[in-house]
């Protein structure tokens, strides 16, 4: 009986490591409203998107363009658009798209 327990135990803790790190996540992020965008990307597993330790790069997503962001295990993805002309307008507001879990997410601007 114990053995029959202890092999048990075993499949358990072997099934739990066989499972590792969560698989990375993805956002499409697409602009079929905007005649071009200016954004700045955020991959982070901070609370605040615009953490010092994120990885931060901007992107150009001119009209009707799609532009695919990879983002680490366990990571979210942020997005914000510069509002105006660059250098006359400043950032909206941060949009943090919950795909830590390992999801696949399709957004529009």
């Amino acid at each position: 009986m114990r053995l029959l327990v202890s092999i048990a135990a075993l499949g358990l803790a072997a099934g739990c490591a066989l499972q590792g790190a969560p698989p990375s996540g993805r956002l499409a992020l697409s602009n079929y409203s905007l005649a071009h965008a200016h954004l700045q990307i955020a991959v982070t597993t901070a609370p605040a998107c615009g953490d010092p330790s994120a990885a931060f790069s901007e992107i150009d997503l001119p009209y009707n363009a799609t532009q695919v962001i990879e983002a680490a295990p366990g990571a979210d993805v942020c997005w914000r658009r510069l509002a105006g002309a660059p250098g006359a307008g400043g950032w909206t507001d941060w949009q943090r798209v919950f795909t830590a879990s390992g999801r696949s997410i399709d957004s529009r601007l």
